[in-house]
C-alpha cells in the first residue's frame, strides 16, 4: 500500500510527500527488525526514483547501491528487477546513459521471465528512452520499441503509462524531423492526463515545446515552456525545472527579448541553488518554488 501511495504522490508532482512517505514506511520496518523483503526493495526503489525525479541523485544513487545489494540477498526476480530499473533510471538523469541501457537491459530480461506484462511494457519505454539519448540516439529501434510497448498497455496499462509511452515517441519523432507526428503524439498524452498528473505533464508540454520550436512557433514553444518549467517548480522537481527554465531562456533570446531572458537564466540558476549578489554586493540565496 505505501509502494502504491508513493507512486500516486509521484504522478501528482508531490515529491516531497513522496519521500516522506516512503522513508516513513522502511523506517517502520527497520523498528521491527523486519528483514528486507520483495516489497521493501520495491519500496526502496520507489524512493530511489522518487529522489532521482526531485534531483537529489547522489541520495538516488546511494539508495540504488543500497536496493541492488538487499535485493542480491533476496535472489528474488522481482527484487533485483525492480532494483535495476531504478537504477537505471538515476544512471539516466546523470547523463550516464551506456550504463542506465546496462541496468535497464538487466531489468527487462528479469521481468520478460516472469508474468507481468505491464512492467515489461514500461521498461522497454524507460529502454527506449535511454536509446533516444544515447550517442548516437536511436530514434529507429527506440520507435519500435514503444510500438511494442503501447499495444501491450493499451490492454493491460494506466492512462499514465500510455502517455510515457506517446511523448517518448514524440521524442523519437522529433528525431526523426518528423514534427507533424511529434505534435500529434504529445497533444494526445496531454489530453488524455488532464489536470493531475503536473510532473508528466510539463515533461510532456516541453517535448511539445520542441515540436513547435521546429515548426518555427516560438510563442507557442515559450508559453509551454513557462508552464513547464512552473509546473516542475512546483513539484520540486528542481533540477528537471532548471533546465526547463534554461530552454525558455534560449527562446527567449532567440525572439530578442534579452530582459526575460535573463530572468530565466536566473530562475534556472537558483533551482540548482545559486547564491546570488544582491544590490549591495551581499550574497543572497536565491529561493526556490
Amino acid at each position: 500500500m505505501v509502494v502504491a501511495l508513493c507512486r500516486c504522490l509521484r504522478e501528482l508532482g508531490d515529491l516531497d510527500r513522496g519521500i516522506e512517505a516512503a522513508e516513513r514506511g522502511l523506517a517502520e520496518m527497520k523498528e521491527l527488525k523486519i528483514n528486507p523483503t520483495v516489497e521493501s526493495i520495491e519500496l526502496l526503489s520507489t524512493l530511489v526514483g522518487l529522489y532521482a525525479e526531485r534531483g537529489d541523485l547522489h541520495t538516488a544513487e546511494y539508495l540504488a547501491q543500497e536496493a541492488i545489494a538487499h535485493a542480491g540477498s533476496l535472489n528474488d526476480r522481482r527484487a533485483v528487477g525492480a532494483a535495476y530499473w531504478n537504477a537505471g533510471l538515476v544512471a539516466h538523469r546523470n547523463g550516464y546513459y551506456e550504463e542506465a541501457a546496462v541496468f535497464v537491459e538487466r531489468a527487462l530480461a528479469m521481468y520478460a521471465e516472469g508474468d507481468n506484462a505491464r512492467a515489461v511494457a514500461r521498461l522497454q519505454t524507460a529502454y527506449a528512452a535511454v536509446l533516444l539519448n544515447t550517442q548516437p540516439p536511436r530514434p529507429e529501434a527506440a520507435h519500435e520499441l514503444l510500438v511494442q510497448a503501447r499495444t501491450a498497455l493499451q490492454e493491460v496499462g494506466s492512462t499514465v503509462d500510455l502517455v510515457y509511452v506517446l511523448t517518448n515517441l514524440a521524442r523519437a519523432d522529433l528525431q526523426l524531423g518528423e514534427f507533424d507526428a511529434a505534435l500529434t503524439h504529445a497533444r494526445s498524452g496531454l489530453e488524455q492526463l488532464g489536470s493531475e498528473h503536473r510532473l508528466q505533464a510539463a515533461r510532456t508540454l516541453l517535448v511539445l515545446a520542441s515540436a513547435h520550436l521546429g515548426r518555427g512557433a516560438l510563442e507557442e514553444a515559450k508559453r509551454m515552456q513557462e508552464t513547464a518549467a512552473l509546473h516542475l517548480e512546483a513539484s520540486g522537481a528542481s533540477r528537471q525545472s532548471a533546465f526547463a527554465w534554461a530552454e525558455l531562456a534560449e527562446s527567449l533570446e532567440a525572439t530578442g527579448d534579452s530582459e526575460r531572458a535573463l530572468w530565466a537564466y536566473r530562475q534556472s540558476l537558483a533551482q540548482l541553488g545559486h547564491r546570488a549578489l544582491n544590490h549591495t554586493g551581499k550574497v543572497e540565496e536565491q529561493a526556490k518554488g
